[in-house]
């Protein structure tokens, strides 16, 4: 089977394949042409390391992310493999027992912030529901950090992106996903108090 063009993101290429009979998805860094050559190397360089650090230090703590089956930082490509399951965004838009779901989202990222993780891209396009696990993928703008300000601005870019893509269950879903990180995170209430500050901020601008 020839590898066929999966998806596209603003940092990378993402082809599906076939290796030693599984599927898989290939994440290829592209080059940026506006970048000046030297910084675009580096800049890849850091985030294909820092992606596949993420990946497996949130897979000791016990969450789900895809396999890495290997890794070439001579050309940026990760090979995952894939996961059978529905992306959050579908699953949100079709089913109506989706309450149970978004406490398990909230959990599970609640895991996730309190052992130093941020995603950097936390959206319901970039989670998996399989079978019962809930599966992060795409960490490409994560980093490590236990800052309150970095934790928060997490969060408000998965509550921008249910509001936007969501918006008539948004509330309902927004309010299961908080049950859910305060049962995991018991940093919560500073957490909550800083997304209040940052929104707050922006209003005013």
């Amino acid at each position: 089977m020839k590898k066929k063009k999966f998806n596209q993101g603003a940092e990378a290429i993402i082809y599906s394949d076939i290796k030693d009979g599984e599927h898989v998805l290939i994440k290829e860094r592209i080059k940026k042409n506006y970048r000046l050559n030297i910084i675009d190397l580096k800049l890849r360089k850091n985030r294909h390391r820092q992606e596949i650090k993420l990946i497996k230090e949130a897979r000791g703590y016990g969450i789900f992310t895809p396999k890495i089956i290997s890794s070439n930082e001579n050309n940026f490509k990760i090979i995952f493999e894939k996961i059978n399951g529905e992306i959050i965004k579908d699953f949100l838009n079709n089913n109506k027992n989706y309450e149970k779901i978004c406490q398990k989202i909230g959990k599970e990222i609640g895991k996730l912030h309190l052992v130093g993780i941020i995603h950097g891209d936390l959206t319901t396009s970039n989670l998996i529901i399989r079978k019962s696990d809930i599966v992060f993928i795409d960490f490409g703008l994560g980093k490590f950090s236990n800052k309150v300000e970095d934790v928060a601005t997490d969060l408000i870019v998965l509550l921008n992106s249910i509001n936007a893509t969501h918006n008539k269950i948004s509330k309902k879903c927004w309010s299961n996903i908080i049950k859910g990180y305060k049962k995991t995170n018991p940093k919560y209430e500073i957490i909550f108090q800083q997304m209040q500050k940052i929104e707050n901020r922006f209003r005013y601008k």
